[in-house]
């Protein structure tokens, strides 16, 4: 097997800190499975980690001025370039440590990445950006076609540069015309949108279940309890975009989480420290947005399920709110030494997003 991992990736699993890629790379170094990250992504991340590292200090350091006229603050000052300094040192040990493969630039010429900008095909946008997209694809494309293996996978969210949608099953697949730029069709990488995504699916159902009374100090109350705090305080504030049956599509925020329901609980050992839980559950979401106050009355007559908050919010708008609900999957990363929680994922569906970065 071979996982190739695409900057955007790395991002958002906080620049490769997550327990959720920390395990997928503790795996496939245990599994003998082969890890390639271009080196245009390894540069990519450190400079983003730079700029976005740069831009919190400077927040953080007009907010201290702030906060330094009404009380006084201890803390240490912060080094920009020895902060950046040290992440480019850990990152490059995490990725030795791990074994992951980082593919050289290829010797293209700036000549050859005008010349494929024009021919409008992907990586490529229309308008012929993307040559970043294009330089890790041949990256890539490279070491599958001088190294035929039938496994290869490519974890991507950047589905619109790599991917196209599938009619059969509406998933996404490599786009064609990357496909075209394999050698031998059936070694094309089969793209996963996340890395829980592909753990869940590829590397999970390799570990070893183990049954919750084997755990010290886990019980089923404790992770229900868990789960609970960990949803009311993140959930709220998330927007809620496309739920069918919703009436109103406009700003739609959730306000609040009630009635968490937890249906499956599941764990497998990932190695002596660690062990993974798997919590699926549901819940009911109350969200608030905004409907035309024209389809409110007139289109609809009144009758669309929704609690009216504010009828007079603008000359033409209202605000309103209503209740759906939804599934979830929450995965837990225990750790045997320290006897706790040390980080979750959840995957909650599309229509549902956390208005960050990524």
């Amino acid at each position: 097997m071979r996982v190739f991992i695409d900057t955007n990736i790395i991002r958002k699993e906080n620049f490769l800190k997550s327990s959720t890629i920390l395990s997928l790379l503790k795996a496939c170094k245990l599994f003998g499975f082969e890890v390639h990250i271009p080196e245009i992504v390894v540069d990519e991340i450190k400079g983003i980690f730079a700029k976005e590292f740069s831009k919190s200090l400077d927040d953080f350091q007009k907010q201290y001025k702030k906060l330094s006229a009404f009380c006084e603050l201890d803390t240490d000052d912060l080094c920009l370039e020895e902060e950046i300094k040290k992440f480019i040192e850990w990152l490059d040990e995490q990725l030795d440590n791990y074994n992951v493969h980082i593919i050289p630039y290829k010797n293209i010429s700036a000549q050859e990445v005008v010349q494929q900008s024009y021919l409008a095909k992907k990586p490529f946008k229309e308008d012929g950006k993307g040559y970043k997209d294009f330089l890790v694809w041949s990256s890539i494309s490279s070491v599958i076609n001088a190294l035929p293996l039938n496994e290869n996978y490519f974890i991507t969210n950047n589905t619109r540069d790599f991917c196209s949608k599938c009619e059969e099953t509406n998933n996404h697949v490599l786009h064609p015309d990357l496909v075209k730029t394999i050698k031998n069709k059936a070694h094309s990488p089969k793209v996963y949108k996340s890395v829980h995504e592909f753990f869940e699916e590829k590397i999970s159902i390799r570990f070893e279940n183990i049954d919750i009374t084997d755990v010290p100090d886990l019980s089923s109350e404790f992770i229900r309890g868990m789960v609970e705090e960990i949803i009311i305080a993140e959930i709220p504030y998330y927007s809620a975009y496309g739920f069918e049956g919703l009436a109103f599509k406009n700003d739609v925020m959730i306000d609040s989480v009630e009635d968490i329901s937890v249906d499956d609980i599941s764990l497998k050992v990932i190695d002596e420290e660690n062990i993974l839980i798997v919590v699926n559950g549901s819940f009911w979401l109350y969200v608030s947005g905004y409907i035309e106050k024209f389809e409110y009355y007139h289109i609809r007559d009144g009758e669309i399920g929704v609690d009216v908050l504010d009828a007079n919010h603008n000359d033409h708008v209202m605000s309103v709110g209503s209740s759906l609900a939804a599934p979830f999957e929450m995965v837990l990363y225990y750790n045997f030494d320290q006897e706790m929680i040390v980080d979750h994922n959840i995957e909650l569906p599309s229509e549902i997003m956390d208005e960050g970065w990524y």
